[in-house]
């Protein structure tokens, strides 16, 4: 608990009495403020800003933030449809306060399967997959075409973002569009991880106003 003496206003009145009182007297303080009596009370005691909850909250905030960078050029695509007050990277702190937690030794954990890059009811195949080839150090995405109907148009574009997360960098690729795409290859930076890779899948349309919701693919 820490200590210190913080004035909380309780009231304002109009009484004789006290109209000519600018003093202490027991906890309370009176003072007149633009022709009004005005009361204070004196608090010794605050709570302490500091407990074990509150540090994990902290410690989860920064990580949501750096990653929000990292992810950036996802996000803009993935999330620009969004609440006018938000930015892309702002949102998707919002959007992925659940996706983190922190220990009691203050370690962050991230959920990266539930991490969200992407919204929209933009349609999505019921069948995607990526598989690795370590030797060339690319991956490849196989999409299943199906015959969609609403929410949808054949120039819509997927798109796949690959996170390094030890490195903490990201790049997004252009798989194609959905009248062209059934599989892609994409060549990563020589000096990633293979085994350190989080991939993610969502379909944005031509004008890039409208997308889906984000995919989750393991690498096989």
């Amino acid at each position: 608990m820490t200590k210190g003496c913080v004035l909380v206003c309780m009231a304002i009145f109009q009484s004789t009495a006290f109209s000519k009182m600018r003093k202490s007297f027991g906890n309370l303080t009176t003072y007149r403020s633009k022709g009004k009596n005005i009361v204070k009370e004196k608090v010794t005691e605050v709570s302490n800003p500091k407990t074990l909850p509150q540090r994990k909250q902290r410690t989860k905030f920064p990580a949501l933030v750096e990653l929000s960078g990292v992810l950036s050029p996802a996000l803009s695509l993935g999330l620009a449809s969004r609440p006018k007050d938000y930015t892309p990277e702002n949102y998707f702190v919002h959007l992925n306060k659940e996706a983190m937690s922190a220990g009691d030794d203050l370690e962050v954990m991230v959920d990266y399967e539930a991490l969200v890059l992407s919204k929209g009811n933009r349609a999505l195949p019921s069948e995607m997959s990526v598989s690795a080839d370590a030797e060339a150090h690319s991956l490849t995405f196989t999409i299943g075409m199906e015959e969609f109907v609403v929410h949808s148009a054949l120039d819509d574009e997927f798109y796949a973002t690959v996170l390094e997360k030890e490195k903490m960098q990201a790049k997004v690729f252009l798989l194609g569009t959905r009248a062209e795409v059934s599989e892609h290859v994409v060549n990563l930076p020589a000096s990633w991880d293979m085994e350190q890779l989080e991939v993610y899948v969502f379909v944005v349309s031509k004008t890039h106003k409208k997308a889906s919701k984000t995919v989750y693919l393991t690498v096989a």
